[in-house]
């Protein structure tokens, strides 16, 4: 009899093992959901504070600023659709901004290249000098080749630089522009004569 107890347990023992290795699989599993649903709460979050941070409308009478490549009305980032309809009465400041955004993209086009180009340089030219199996003749080759994709790397990085910073220059000059014509339509009289309340005295008139 207790022969037959000890053959049942053996017996029982691997489909014991089976169902704690399942269960250990669904609470794995359970806790890889809830990580997941956690980390789309947070970017849905994270995207709902982004565009509530972006204007959706813009007051062509007021101001605009200019910083670190956004353009803000009362300390708000708005989008370039909403700087060109403020801008559309000054057709001056508006060709400025179109032409600034058109250099930033074709800068931002350039440098993405160049970066590649010297990263590679970079790790090639790491690699060869702290790997032990490199000969000479191969580290010389290695060393020409990283320093041609460097070079280039450079070039390209800098001339999309000086491009995107002329158009930061023409943004900022159509920015300043846009905020001088909302300042020159704002004009006033100083007169001296009888007033509305039937003295005499200054009346200013805007």
């Amino acid at each position: 009899m207790e022969q037959q107890f000890r053959i049942l347990g053996k017996v029982m023992e691997p489909e014991t093992i089976s169902k704690n290795a399942a269960s250990l699989k669904s609470q794995t599993s359970r806790i890889n959901f809830s990580r997941v649903t956690m980390i789309v709460i947070a970017l849905f979050f994270v995207f709902s504070a982004h565009a509530q941070w972006w204007e959706r409308t813009v007051d062509p009478n007021a101001e605009l600023n200019y910083s670190k490549g956004s353009v803000y009305q009362n300390k708000r980032v708005i989008t370039p659709s909403l700087v060109r309809e403020a801008m559309y009465g000054n057709s001056e400041a508006l060709q400025k901004y179109n032409s600034g955004k058109v250099l930033q993209i074709v800068g931002s086009i350039v440098m993405y290249p160049g970066g590649l180009s010297l990263g590679g340089g970079l790790g090639l030219l790491l690699g060869a000098h702290l790997s032990g199996s490199v000969n000479d003749e191969n580290r010389a080759g290695i060393n020409l080749a990283s320093g041609i994709l460097i070079g280039t790397g450079v070039a390209f990085v800098g001339t999309g630089f000086l491009i995107m910073s002329s158009g930061d220059k023409k943004i900022k000059n159509a920015v300043h522009l846009h905020n001088s014509s909302l300042r020159s339509d704002v004009s006033y009289h100083l007169n001296f004569g009888i007033t509305s309340s039937g003295g005499v005295g200054f009346t200013l008139h805007f």
